[in-house]
């Protein structure tokens, strides 16, 4: 009996050493897995957001600044030879996000439209409209979170958790008060908020949220098993309620802010990010460039409307 026994116990162990053995092998080869090459391009539109998302094969664009920035990115997209969008997402109606929307939807082959889930009415949003009735085009009212990957890169939409009838109605929630926008009450906390991982890298575009929307960002278990290298920061750069916690729970290596020389970031806004030691980028007159290989970063200044 002695003997069987440990014979059992010797194969048991064995049994566990070939599976680590296994297990350390397949991990191994996961570190070398080509992942290509992710580019994120952050337009430097002067508190104006758009942002383009390119791997080997696709392409993706977020927001798409005001109506004058238009025919630029246009351009821009074309002097790079995409003609065609996977996705267009809209992160929430303001001009500064939604103006431009027109003019890349009549110019280029977008085959998904992917919006809040509000109403509002501008002459930019029935600009969109039209375009997208031309283009025979039905936009993704995002209600639940949308996945999918593209090459290597997996991205999740995220919508806004509040209900769609609180759209400007009263309410006792400071979390739904607008933080002074006068454009669009309450709108921003509606922004759609996109996380992408890419291999080791992670990246997280925000809109315009403000402090409710960062609360559900940071209560949602899937964005909190992220660790985030890159953030697209929150509102311009403005300092809110609850801008310390989200900044201090995100804790980016990278911040890109899309302000303006004429309105910059918010110096505590700025004092939070040194604080935890982020690289801050400026999207003024010049936009942020940034390649990820699925393991490195590179992040830098680039002028792309320079033949503008």
């Amino acid at each position: 009996m002695e003997n069987k026994r440990g014979k059992n116990i010797f194969l048991k162990q064995f049994a566990m050493l070939l599976s680590c053995l296994l297990f350390l092998g397949c991990t191994s080869g996961q570190e070398d897995i080509d992942h290509g090459e992710m580019e994120v391009i952050v337009f430097g539109l002067r508190r104006a957001d758009s942002v383009l998302i390119t791997t080997q094969n696709h392409a993706v664009m977020i927001d798409t600044g005001e109506n004058r920035h238009g025919q630029a990115i246009v351009n821009y997209l074309r002097s790079q030879d995409i003609t065609s969008l996977d996705y267009l997402v809209i992160t929430h109606f303001d001009r500064d996000h939604v103006g431009g929307a027109h003019h890349i939807v009549d110019a280029i082959d977008v085959q998904t439209v992917v919006v809040p889930n509000y109403s509002r009415e501008s002459r930019h949003i029935a600009n969109l409209q039209r375009a997208m009735a031309d283009a025979n085009l039905t936009p993704v009212i995002l209600t639940e979170p949308l996945r999918f990957t593209l090459d290597h890169a997996v991205f999740v939409i995220d919508p806004a958790q509040i209900p769609y009838f609180a759209f400007g109605s009263a309410s006792d929630d400071d979390d739904l008060q607008d933080d002074g926008n006068q454009e669009g009450p309450r709108a921003n906390n509606f922004s759609i908020v996109i996380s992408i991982v890419h291999g080791e890298n992670a990246f997280l575009f925000t809109g315009d949220a403000q402090s409710r929307r960062m609360r559900e960002v940071l209560e949602n278990e899937e964005m909190q098993r992220i660790d985030f290298d890159f953030l697209k920061v929150p509102r311009h750069g403005r300092y809110m309620s609850r801008s310390s916690e989200f900044v201090e729970a995100i804790r980016p290596r990278y911040a890109v802010v899309t302000d303006s020389y004429e309105r910059p970031a918010d110096g505590e806004l700025l004092e939070v990010l040194d604080a935890i030691d982020a690289h801050s980028f400026f999207a003024r007159d010049v936009g942020v460039h940034v390649i990820s290989d699925g393991v490195d970063l590179i992040v830098r200044y680039s002028d792309f409307f320079a033949s503008e």
